[in-house]
């Protein structure tokens, strides 16, 4: 397989672990690409409220990837504050891997980081993309590492009610609330002329009460020859 994705002939999934999820809803062309997919219940509660908690207190303002330096640096576009996790760091954090591992097809040793992100009150990320411009020289070097990214696999760990959507404006206004435990998986590999499908243009919706929190990993080309993906 040359790109991750969710076999959704099956409803209802048992992983690895002997958890249960189940597809909620999803939405493939007749092509390759895109596919998403929302899974209910892919993490226990208990689960969500332990990533909270391992992550409360080692928050620092999130960062983006300028496209001109390819330096990491905080831009009023992304306002939420996180935490990257090296996936054996923790317990848990193995064993959630090991689910999207068996869930997507792809090799736990291409992921990126965990990061474990919080919205509080006006966060919000607004429309990105979640691959690299390769025409982007400031790219490059971030390419050369673990080479494009070809999926996000999204946890919603708590509840925000009406507000904090992800919403895809190219996808017929697709949009998916934040319900604690479920996930959300979207893949966007290159065409066939290498450039990355643009498709999965999304957008964190602002918080307007309470907060948001989130846990995101990104399924890339290869694995990094340090074996330490990249964390932006």
């Amino acid at each position: 397989m040359d790109h991750p994705g969710i076999d959704i002939r099956e409803n209802s999934i048992i992983l690895p672990d002997g958890h249960r999820t189940r597809v909620l809803t999803y939405k493939t062309p007749l092509g390759p690409t895109p596919q998403v997919v929302v899974l209910e219940g892919f993490l226990t509660h208990a689960e969500c409220d332990e990533l909270i908690q391992l992550a409360r207190n080692r928050l620092s303002p999130a960062e983006v990837v300028s496209s001109k330096t390819g330096d990491a640096f905080v831009s009023p576009a992304r306002v939420a504050d996180m935490v990257a996790f090296d996936g054996a760091e923790y317990e848990l954090t193995r064993r959630i891997e090991a689910r999207i591992e068996a869930l997507t097809r792809w090799p736990v040793d291409r992921f990126q980081d965990v990061q474990i992100i919080r919205y509080g009150i006006g966060g919000q990320y607004k429309p990105h993309h979640d691959c690299y411009n390769p025409d982007m020289p400031a790219f490059q070097k971030i390419l050369e590492i673990n080479g494009q990214r070809l999926a996000t696999f999204l946890m919603y760990l708590n509840d925000c009610p009406s507000s904090g959507a992800t919403a895809f404006p190219r996808l017929d206004g697709l949009f998916v609330c934040p319900q604690k435990g479920n996930a959300l998986f979207f893949r966007y590999p290159p065409n066939a002329d290498g450039k990355p499908d643009t498709s999965c243009l999304h957008a964190a919706g602002p918080v307007f009460e309470g907060e948001k929190w989130i846990a995101t990993t990104w399924l890339c080309e290869r694995q990094s020859p340090t074996s330490t993906p990249i964390k932006f």
